[in-house]
């Protein structure tokens, strides 16, 4: 409805559903276009036939780092126990269970946006059943 002075239209309920439908096309533009922004960063997919010959070295440090060791995390200054970034800071979490209980018990850690493969996932319990060897 036009109230006869230039530029000033009341649209009542149809301009609140206009606004609101304009306001949640950009939003569902908005997280097609961000909300997969990370689905590129991808951890390298580990192949290991042989489960007695996995080491944190070799085989966990990268997996480790990637989606546990990094900024603001376990990465020693952080407020995440432990200091993830080398076998002696991760040790004691493995001894005592936590570290597994956190991953494949409590599914908790690591936390999201990250998301472990199956590959990565099979890595690592088979590391820890066999000893989780340096």
């Amino acid at each position: 409805m036009h109230d006869g002075k230039q530029g000033v239209t009341y649209c009542g309920e149809q301009g609140v559903k206009h606004y609101a439908s304009t306001v949640y096309l950009y939003l569902i533009v908005g997280i097609l276009l961000f909300g997969n922004a990370c689905t590129k960063d991808k951890l390298v997919e580990p192949e290991h036939p042989d489960c007695d010959s996995l080491t944190y070295s070799t085989d966990l440090k990268l997996i480790i780092d990637q989606s546990c060791a990094y900024i603001g995390c376990h990465d020693g200054v952080s407020e995440a126990p432990g200091n993830y970034e080398n076998y002696n800071g991760i040790l004691n979490h493995l001894e005592n269970g936590s570290f597994k209980d956190r991953v494949f018990n409590k599914f908790d850690m690591p936390p999201p946006p990250i998301v472990l493969s199956a590959g990565q996932l099979d890595s690592i319990r088979c590391w820890l059943e066999t000893g989780f060897l340096q």
